[in-house]
């Protein structure tokens, strides 16, 4: 499999690849779908999502979209309130039929704020769905702050063991110029497994494109042509960021 000229290497899952995929189809720039993460809905999990709404919580906090699809295959329901971490989320969950969304266009430190700025520990339990890894401490912030909060695992993302050949075939020979990093602990598997197969050298003639400070921190900036952070942690400053690139690369050759 050869690669156009200017493709878009994406590291998500497949389902937000595959969202992100089609907005950039949009922009006519090409992707390349590899994840590095694989995520399970394992029914253990899902049913003690269920047990805890059967507890009426005051709000539910979802800290990625997985958070959220694990919430909806524990229930049908489509009530309460939410509160999610950034506004890709935020728009599934309404396209879902969720009425009650509040966004924190960001972080969860960002998103622990905007609970504490809009509700009080009085009006009851918070249940935080995350996932089996997780970065940051939400549920500890809120509890130092009087809240009760009640933290479930939702699901499991398990870091693929290798690159696909083809994925491997494409980097050596030089084909993929840019690549998307929404998570730190994405950066951090494929920097891993590119080193694994010996093809990191191919990162040198890269552009990597950051969600956050926190993203680039995994990468070694004397490993890449390029990094690039957001100016804000969401998707639409991350495509200003995939269209300047694709520009750049297109106008220098």
């Amino acid at each position: 499999m050869k690669a156009p000229p200017f493709t878009v290497l994406l590291t998500r899952p497949e389902e937000d690849s595959e969202r992100l995929k089609k907005l950039l189809k949009k922009h006519h720039i090409t992707s390349w779908v590899e994840p590095m993460l694989t995520v399970h809905y394992p029914r253990p999990r899902i049913k003690a999502i269920a047990e805890a709404l059967k507890q009426q919580p005051a709000a539910i906090l979802i800290t990625s979209a997985n958070g959220l699809r694990a919430l909806m295959k524990a229930s049908s329901r489509r009530n309460g309130v939410l509160y999610t971490v950034g506004s890709a989320s935020a728009e599934e969950a309404r396209t879902a039929g969720y009425k009650q969304v509040r966004v924190a266009e960001g972080n969860a430190n960002l998103l622990a704020r905007l609970v504490m700025q809009t509700r009080t520990p009085a009006e009851g339990t918070l249940l935080h769905i995350a996932g089996s890894v997780q970065v940051g401490d939400l549920a500890g912030k809120l509890k130092a702050a009087g809240y009760t909060v009640s933290r479930v695992t939702g699901y499991d993302a398990e870091p693929v063991r290798t690159l696909s050949p083809s994925l491997v075939k494409a980097l050596k020979a030089k084909q993929i110029p840019c690549v998307v990093f929404y998570s730190p602990r994405t950066a951090r598997v494929f920097c891993r497994l590119v080193e694994r197969v010996n093809v990191q050298d191919a990162c040198q003639s890269m552009q990597a494109i950051c969600l956050s400070e926190g993203v680039a921190k995994m990468l070694e900036p004397s490993q890449w042509q390029a990094i690039h952070v957001a100016t804000t942690p969401d998707t639409n400053a991350m495509l200003a960021l995939i269209d300047r690139a694709k520009q750049a690369i297109e106008k220098h050759g």
